[in-house]
């Protein structure tokens, strides 16, 4: 298996294993703990995938090698984000055509 195979198998058990594309340096540490892999140094020191301090979204990876992402836990943030703002949107229309 070549490097970038590997690194491929290893952004796939991370996705897997914490259920999305964006992972923090926590999830890195315990990553390593349990699979007994080294700290992927890769990652937490590529500054392109860098979102924050200690957080990276790994998805930008796949492409560089090879993969393809599967961004379901984004999906899942944007509906709930959206159903809140439908709600606010209903409570403050009442009150504004109240004023009116």
């Amino acid at each position: 298996m070549s490097k970038k195979e590997e690194k491929l198998a290893l952004l796939e058990q991370l996705r897997d294993k914490f259920g999305g594309t964006v992972i923090t340096r926590k999830q890195l540490v315990e990553f390593k703990e349990t699979t007994g892999n080294e700290f992927l140094h890769w990652i937490a020191n590529d500054k392109s995938i860098r979102v924050s301090r200690g957080v990276y979204d790994i998805g930008l990876l796949f492409s560089k090698f090879g993969g393809v992402t599967q961004q379901t836990t984004q999906h899942a943030t944007t509906e709930t984000s959206t159903e809140e703002i439908v709600e606010e949107q209903q409570t403050v229309q009442p009150t504004l055509s109240a004023g009116l």
